[in-house]
């Protein structure tokens, strides 16, 4: 969406006008002559072409545009175009038996994200405008302003190998195509940070409309091709968590957690092999300072998230066990907790509590749910 697609006045005219004013609809209206079925593409060139109509016709982009524009163009869309139907492109919030069904349709979907992207401009213009007028004011201003902004988790802010530009070059791709299928798991993987970064401010729903690829039969293949996407998973646990976790310690003292500490009791991670006995050591020395009895942990070896190598379920100091992949120490750690019949440890039980729920669907009478927990198995 980094280039227009169509003229400004191209408003008040029909799909058929609109299309043949340009090169690209052109070929479109190529295959509505042929009668000839739209692909996933050109269904996605479709709605770019439609959502710039109507975005370069506002004053400002963040205006509403009322229901019925939409609907006219899905009409137009399934008059003019072979099997293509209407609600494919847009479908308004109605209400069903009391609850509030949001719109939705690629051109619904692809609204928001070329909103998103006009909003991530205003955004940087704003940033380089206020970055120029302060520029004279001193470290300690800038410093002063960086701490108004919570910083992410510290898993999804590891430096990597790669150039922004690069990268945000990348985003933008996978926003507007989803073939040929190589290049788009090419730049799929190539984007994993960034689009933790976007996952962490935005709902599923959103996640997905972002990316068209997703969309498609087989998309499910596209985010599950990543071992270290079943790990980021894992790791959004304690994100997800509203509110930070507290137990009670020995003389009557109460420890809140926080998502870092919730995170480290369930995984950790050090960066080689070597460093396992001392953080193994570490840990043990924490659990006897507070007063926990010591129980079984992931550990992960690689210099970040994304390198990680290796995983090991700590029993103990002396005990390890290797596993081949996230999953597999998952799995095996909570049917460790179950075969031996012992509590979760408490500085991570929310978070085993979840993957009892969610992932193993069993229910007893021993579970002990908080709040936080509580709320987000809600939502589930």
């Amino acid at each position: 969406m980094t280039s227009r697609l169509c003229p400004l006045t191209e408003r008040g005219k029909s799909l058929r006008q609109v299309l043949s004013s340009i090169s690209a609809g052109k070929v479109l209206l190529a295959k509505a002559e042929k009668r000839e079925r739209l692909s996933s593409v050109d269904r996605a060139l479709l709605g770019k072409i439609i959502v710039e109509v109507e975005i370069n016709a506002l004053d400002e982009h963040k205006q509403s545009i009322r229901k019925d524009v939409w609907q006219r163009w899905s009409k137009e869309v399934s008059d003019l175009f072979t099997g293509e139907s209407s609600e494919v492109y847009y479908v308004p919030y109605h209400i069903i038996a009391g609850k509030v069904i949001q719109a939705s349709g690629l051109l619904h979907n692809r609204l928001i994200t070329h909103r998103r992207y006009l909003n991530s401009n205003d955004k940087k213009k704003r940033s380089k405008s206020t970055s120029s007028d302060s520029s004279d004011s001193g470290a300690s201003s800038s410093q002063e302003t960086n701490k108004r902004f919570r910083p992410l988790p510290d898993h999804f802010n590891e430096s990597v190998a790669q150039s922004a530009t690069i990268t945000e070059a990348n985003i933008e791709w996978i926003k507007g195509s989803s073939s040929p299928k190589s290049l788009l798991i090419e730049k799929w993987n190539a984007t994993l940070n960034l689009r933790l970064k976007i996952l962490t401010n935005t709902s599923v729903k959103e996640y997905f409309s972002m990316f068209p690829g997703v969309n498609l039969p087989a998309g499910y293949e596209l985010v599950l091709s990543e071992e270290h996407a079943n790990l980021a998973a894992f790791l959004s646990i304690t994100t997800l968590l509203r509110q930070m976790h507290t137990i009670s310690v020995p003389r009557k003292r109460v420890w809140r957690l926080s998502r870092e500490e919730i995170r480290s009791s369930v995984i950790a991670r050090v960066t080689t092999s070597a460093d396992i006995d001392r953080y193994c050591a570490d840990r043990e020395a924490l659990i006897v300072t507070r007063g926990i009895p010591e129980q079984p942990y992931i550990i992960a070896v690689g210099s970040s998230w994304t390198t990680v190598s290796k995983y090991e379920i700590v029993i103990f100091k002396g005990l390890r066990y290797p596993q081949k992949d996230i999953c597999q120490a998952i799995k095996t750690t909570f049917s460790i907790y179950w075969a031996l019949d012992c509590a979760y440890s408490k500085d991570s039980a929310p978070c085993w509590m979840f993957v009892q729920r969610t992932m193993f669907d069993i229910v007893s009478k021993y579970d002990i749910e908080g709040v936080p927990l509580r709320e987000l198995l809600s939502k589930v």
